[in-house]
């Protein structure tokens, strides 16, 4: 698998994880729109959990794809040959213009 295929599937798990953290996110104002008191809501802790385990996964993925976008980026360039002289101008006179 190339880098760049990867890259694009690391991309839309991030985006897959991103619209299931937004549910979760919404689906945590739901429950504690229902319960007032959040110590004792038990939905409120699992919509939480689940909001930081996704966070945490996208934190994740995001760092591979930084880590393998650099390693694109940073290939070695070639050395350019530089021409040699092929002939020795220290041997014809300097001109005098005054």
């Amino acid at each position: 698998m190339s880098p760049e295929e990867k890259l694009d599937e690391l991309r839309s798990q991030v985006k897959k994880f991103q619209n299931e953290r937004d549910l979760a996110i919404l689906e945590k104002g739901f429950a504690a729109e229902g319960n007032d008191d959040l110590r004792e809501n038990a939905q409120y802790d699992y919509w939480l959990e689940r909001e930081l385990f996704y966070t945490g996964k996208i934190k994740n993925l995001l760092e591979e794809i930084h880590n393998i976008s650099v390693k694109i980026k940073n290939k070695p360039k070639r050395k350019t040959i530089k021409p040699q002289k092929t002939q020795d101008y220290t041997l014809t006179q300097k001109h005098k213009w005054l």
